[in-house]
């Protein structure tokens, strides 16, 4: 039984990488997809946004239940795929 809880761990854990591997490789294409559209500025310069934001800010228990929703995500799928492989 601790055998299969370790390898549950580990794969909600391969889960939550690959999660934050997505959202980083999807910003990445998405920024280098970007093109400003020019023609239909306003006339004036000053209208430009001077700062440049990136994504939200998350407070901290938004971050915690992103974690704990993807690791349980991951040890249920690992569950579900042993279960059905045993009744095989």
């Amino acid at each position: 039984m601790n055998k299969s809880i370790f390898r549950a761990l580990g794969v909600g854990t391969l889960f939550i990488f690959a999660y934050y591997a997505y959202q980083i490789s999807w910003g990445m294409i998405i920024t280098f997809r970007y093109a400003p559209d020019f023609a239909n500025t306003t006339g004036s310069v000053g209208n430009g946004q001077s700062k440049v934001a990136f994504g939200q800010a998350a407070s901290n228990w938004q971050i915690s239940l992103e974690l704990i929703g993807m690791m349980a995500l991951g040890m249920s799928i690992y569950y579900l795929v042993r279960y059905f492989k045993k009744g095989k």
